[in-house]
């Protein structure tokens, strides 16, 4: 039988990516296809490839994903996590302008503990390398100082995690306040920035240029007023 704390790491610890803490788990007892296929479910939908690969090489059942009968079609790993990878929804980790400055607004509104007791805890786990990658580390730093704070609840269940969040108030105001105090216009433009940079386009393109345009209709019109005082004169 295997051990449910140990079941609960693994399965956290294949939602937020740790290859070391999943193969820790595993070690310590816990089943790699409990929950019928949970762990391997986990690491999937958050697409953190490299826990599927440990899965995978430590025989994880993926009859869920892939019919038995279909799985010798697949010559490597890496041809069977592609599969893998077409049973995962949209990317949680991509930069989305739009949800990340909703994400925002909520914390500044109630707090760093709000998203979660609104049922997104995944989405602050995923928040915290958003913020990294479009050139905020010290939000990222309060947010991941959270995150951590409540890992272990987390790994009890969503009912023990939000008993914690609620009694931990006064453990979290310091971080909310620390995230405050971070002077930044508006993190949906931020992230709008660094995808228009991601895609290679600059300020100056977001824009069209119309003065090629413009000269262009200028020099038309001054032809047509000479024209014009040509056959006056004439």
């Amino acid at each position: 039988m295997s051990d449910a704390i140990a079941n609960r790491t693994l399965d956290l610890a294949c939602t937020v990516g740790s290859v070391a803490d999943a193969i820790e788990a595993l070690e310590d007892g816990a089943d790699i296809n409990y929950g019928g296929g949970a762990p391997l479910f986990s690491a999937i939908f958050n697409r953190n490839i490299e826990v599927i690969r440990m899965l995978i090489e430590r025989d994880a059942d993926l009859s869920a994903f892939i019919p038995p009968a279909k799985r010798a079609a697949f010559d490597s790993t890496d041809a069977i996590i592609e599969m893998l990878m077409t049973c995962a929804p949209p990317d949680p980790k991509a930069i989305d302008p739009g949800i990340m400055g909703e994400l925002d607004a909520t914390i500044r509104k109630g707090g760093l503990g709000k998203p979660v007791l609104e049922g997104d805890w995944e989405g602050m786990v995923n928040y915290v390398e958003k913020l990294e990658r479009i050139g905020l580390p010290e939000l990222a730093d309060c947010v991941a100082e959270f995150v951590e704070m409540f890992l272990d609840a987390k790994s009890w269940g969503d009912a023990i995690l939000f008993e914690a969040v609620k009694k931990g108030k006064k453990k979290i105001a310091p971080l909310t306040e620390r995230y405050l105090a971070v002077e930044i216009d508006s993190i949906e433009t931020l992230a709008r920035a660094f995808l228009d940079s991601e895609n290679g386009i600059s300020s100056d393109e977001s824009e069209p240029d119309t003065s090629v345009v413009e000269d262009a209709i200028s020099s038309e019109l001054e032809e047509g007023e000479s024209d014009d005082m040509t056959a006056i004169a004439s």
